[in-house]
């Protein structure tokens, strides 16, 4: 294994780990769009929405980059030059570090997500009962649930992610 290869690695799983900061971003965006409606101040939802909209395109536009122009960002920052070896003696492919490195972030997403949910059930719960007349706020509910369920697909679907990933990267190595 080359130096080149370690970094291209290395730069894919960081672009993986950011997914999940994508999909918050995401959510988020959701949220800001549901609040123009519910709102009394329209100026502080708009700023606030344009604000998420720069967060979620800015996380985005990293993780392309990490994941789909790794080659680009080793030969800009010349990661692989300076090396004494040529090769390296690892033998792990690409596609086990990607799929484990999808697996290493589903997992962190669901240790933190699942105290979060049961925590936002019994405020909730408590909310519902103590001040009665009054609608609970159930949104953090509903985005802790969907980040669980983000969590479980990519679990289930880690094999067609990897695969995706891996023809993407193909695809922009041979343009």
């Amino acid at each position: 294994m080359t130096p080149r290869s370690i970094f291209l690695i290395l730069l894919k799983v960081l672009g993986i780990f950011l997914i999940k900061d994508i999909m918050e971003a995401a959510l988020q965006v959701v949220f800001s769009l549901l609040s123009l409606t519910n709102t009394y101040n329209m100026g502080d939802s708009i700023s606030t929405l344009i604000i998420s909209i720069l967060i979620l395109a800015f996380y985005t536009l990293i993780a392309w980059y990490l994941l789909f122009k790794s080659n680009l960002i080793i030969d800009r920052l010349k990661l692989d030059e300076g090396f004494d070896e040529d090769r390296l003696n690892l033998h792990i492919s690409l596609p086990a570090i990607t799929t484990i490195a999808i697996i290493v972030t589903a997992t962190y997403i669901l240790i933190q997500e699942i105290p979060n949910l049961c925590r936002t059930l019994f405020a909730y719960y408590q909310q519902k009962h103590m001040l009665l007349g009054t609608a609970p706020d159930w949104s953090y509910t509903v985005f802790a649930s969907v980040k669980i369920i983000i969590a479980l697909l990519l679990i289930g679907e880690r094999k067609r992610i990897t695969t995706f990933i891996e023809k993407r990267s193909a695809n922009n190595e041979n343009v």
